[in-house]
């Protein structure tokens, strides 16, 4: 599985749309085009929904990384990203979120930029260790 990684507040986060990660933006907000139109906008509501969009895209990456049996990490939550996120901050969680949703569906090349596979990091992390 693909993830992307971010940083918020000094600590690395995976984010990964899983299968559940899309139907779940699919009932909040009708599609993920319309997702994209909503975090557009600049302005509290858009701030809102990218937070909650980071946070559920972690929680699913988490899932997925114990589901392939690694040890539990703690997620972020909407509210953490709002309290340490500064207004420069926003560009590059719009980024990481539309990164995840490209990876989710395989059609990006590997990135320099945080793109990771959840495996070869937990493999290579055991392996150093």
């Amino acid at each position: 599985m693909k993830a992307v990684k971010v940083t918020i507040g000094e600590k690395e986060h995976l984010l990964a749309l899983t299968g559940e990660a899309m139907f779940e933006i699919e009932e909040k907000h009708g599609s993920l085009s319309e997702l994209f139109n909503k975090i557009e906008i600049e302005g509290r509501e858009s701030f809102q929904i990218i937070c909650e969009t980071v946070e559920l895209l972690a929680t699913h990456a988490e899932l997925a990384r114990r589901y392939l049996g690694h040890d539990p990490r703690d997620t972020i939550k909407a509210e953490t990203i709002r309290a340490l996120s500064q207004p420069k901050d926003t560009l590059n969680l719009v980024d990481a979120i539309s990164r995840a949703i490209t990876r989710g569906f395989g059609r990006d090349v590997e990135s320099e930029q945080g793109d990771i596979d959840i495996v070869l990091a937990e493999l290579n992390e055991k392996k150093t260790q």
